[in-house]
């Protein structure tokens, strides 16, 4: 690795970057179906029961992100996904 990333939160993106994320996400909603997309919305549907009430959240949360994130930079490797600082609203 010679570089190491550092996740922005969404709105700290600039409008260049900001269109280049919607942009991936929309070229993984795009193509066959079920598109790359849904089979994420899909996976992340069938695991909520058995992963969000014990240990397994957060690493299952962190390689699931991981991922989407990577399915993202096969698109456009520059793309980091941001998050969301929701106290922040």
């Amino acid at each position: 690795c010679s570089a190491i990333s550092k996740r922005r939160e969404f709105r700290q993106l600039t409008h260049a970057e900001r269109l280049t994320f919607l942009s991936a996400i929309k070229a993984l909603q795009e193509g066959p179906r079920p598109s790359r997309y849904q089979a994420y919305v899909e996976d992340y549907s069938r695991q909520y029961e058995i992963s969000h009430y014990n240990a397994k959240l957060l690493p299952w949360h962190r390689a699931y992100l991981r991922e989407v994130e990577k399915s993202l930079q096969a698109i456009d490797s520059s793309i980091m996904l941001p998050y969301w600082d929701w106290a922040y609203d």
